[in-house]
């Protein structure tokens, strides 16, 4: 798989691809995973991350999401200690239950902010299981 011009569409398909395998996200050029608009955004916010843990877990909604097919939302998933990180499959489960969920550790290779570990989680209801 490799980009076209213009942004990569982040369908369920392609979302259940990367979650199986996220070696496959290296043939990508990470600019390409947000619409322009969202791109520049993110650029003049200077990539801050202030990260205020309540939990052991901090999920939030992507403030700079990928391009993704309608239906689906984006989030960031990160641990409060980035020592091994475990699994988010029981967390993740707990919070959307009844929801489609897929979800990979975002490679240090693609990484906006290098030094955080952390997970990108996609979801969508179960009743679209028309694109799985």
């Amino acid at each position: 798989m490799t980009v076209d011009e213009g942004p990569v569409e982040f369908t369920w398909e392609r979302i259940d691809q990367f979650s199986r395998n996220p070696s496959l996200l290296s043939d990508y050029n990470p600019v390409k995973f947000r619409t322009d608009e969202v791109y520049r955004r993110y650029m003049r916010s200077g990539s801050t991350l202030c990260l205020d843990f309540e939990s052991e877990w901090l999920l939030i909604p992507n403030g700079f999401p990928y391009n993704v097919s309608a239906g689906i939302s984006h989030h960031v998933l990160f641990r409060r200690r980035d020592l091994d990180m475990p699994s988010p499959v029981a967390f993740l489960e707990g919070h959307f239950r009844g929801k489609d969920v897929r979800w990979y550790e975002n490679p240090e290779c693609i990484r906006s902010i290098r030094h955080v570990r952390h997970y990108h989680v996609f979801v969508r209801d179960s009743a679209n299981d028309s694109d799985a």
